[in-house]
């Protein structure tokens, strides 16, 4: 089960910085929320680094669906250029 939860979250590390060429071994996860599941993830994240070797950004989003959107959004719309 661990095994399918850290392939999920490394697809969506791929989808999520896609437009953006990271850094060799180096992903950017955005997550938000309430501080438990920032917590969630920082745990998922350092357990998917021991496994991978691939370092992972947190970047921290408003609990509010509609800024989180827009936080992603007009970085990925900023890249296409």
């Amino acid at each position: 089960m661990r095994n399918r939860l850290l392939g999920l979250i490394f697809i969506s590390f791929m989808i999520i910085s896609g437009c953006a060429k990271p850094p060799e071994n180096s992903i950017t996860f955005a997550v938000g929320g309430s501080p438990n599941e920032v917590t969630f993830w920082e745990e998922i994240i350092q357990e998917f680094e021991e496994e991978t070797g691939i370092t992972v950004n947190l970047q921290r989003q408003p609990t509010d669906t509609d800024q989180r959107r827009q936080g992603l959004i007009i970085p990925l719309q900023a890249k296409k250029k």
